[in-house]
This record gives C-alpha cells, structure tokens and sequence, in this order.
C-alpha cells in the first residue's frame, strides 16, 4: 500500500515497478527492524503475552492443516483437518491453563497438529482401504 498509494502518488510519480518493489521491500524490512526493536525492549510487556495467546488462536488451528492440504492432498483425510484444527487449539489451551512456560504454547498445539493429522489421516485411509477392497 505504502509504495502505491503513498510512494507513487506523493514522493516519485515517475516511479517504476522496479522502483516501487524496492521501497515495498525497504519498508518490509524496516518494520522488521522497528518491531525487533520494539520486542525486544519490552519482553516483560503484558502486550506481547496477549499477542502470543491471540496466535493460540489464529496460527496454531490453521498452520498445519493448510501446508498439509497443500502438499499431501491425497494422503490426508479430510477428518484429520478438522481433528488437527481443533485438538491443536485445545492443546495448547490447556498447556497455557496448567501454567507451562518453559515451551511456547504454539509450539505444543502445532506438535500436536500434525500428529493428530497424521495418525488421524493413517486411521481413516486405511478404513477407507479396507472399504474398498471388500466392496471389489
């Protein structure tokens, strides 16, 4: 937005598309920069524990199950998505609930994602196989 609305039409009219993807790229890295910076100097801000639960529940469910929807189609059952996105998010609830801190939360719920979906995945396909061959 910032190069095209801002960059383009205010700073450099005559601005290439070469122009515009390295000031998107400068200010990509810039917020970086701001936001470790920012991060850094306030670890013991109760802020960055709410943006940690608030990733409880926005990446933990849909992480997983979105790359193995991508990359494994056909050998994931589309039960195991569901049983991933939720078991995940209740994992790792409950390890925030018994008051772990020495693992992120994200990292137990989406351990547990892809276990779930695996093992869930492993289950259904071989029903679904043993389905099809008494049915042939």
């Amino acid at each position: 937005m910032f190069a095209k609305d801002i960059y383009k039409e205010s700073i450099n009219v005559k601005a290439t598309d070469k122009n515009q993807l390295f000031v998107m790229r400068f200010v990509i890295v810039l917020i970086g920069v701001a936001t470790l910076f920012i991060v850094t100097n306030n670890k013991d801000s109760m802020i960055l524990d709410w943006g940690f639960l608030s990733m409880v529940f926005r990446a933990v469910p849909i992480f997983v199950p979105t790359v193995f929807a991508l990359f494994f189609k056909n050998k994931i059952h589309k039960d195991a998505g569901l049983y991933s996105i939720l078991s995940g998010t209740a994992a790792s609830i409950i390890w925030i609930s018994l008051g772990f801190d020495s693992v992120s939360s994200i990292y137990v719920g989406i351990a547990f994602n892809i276990v779930v979906i695996l093992s869930v995945s492993k289950y259904k396909n071989k029903i679904c196989n043993k389905n099809d061959i008494k049915s042939k």
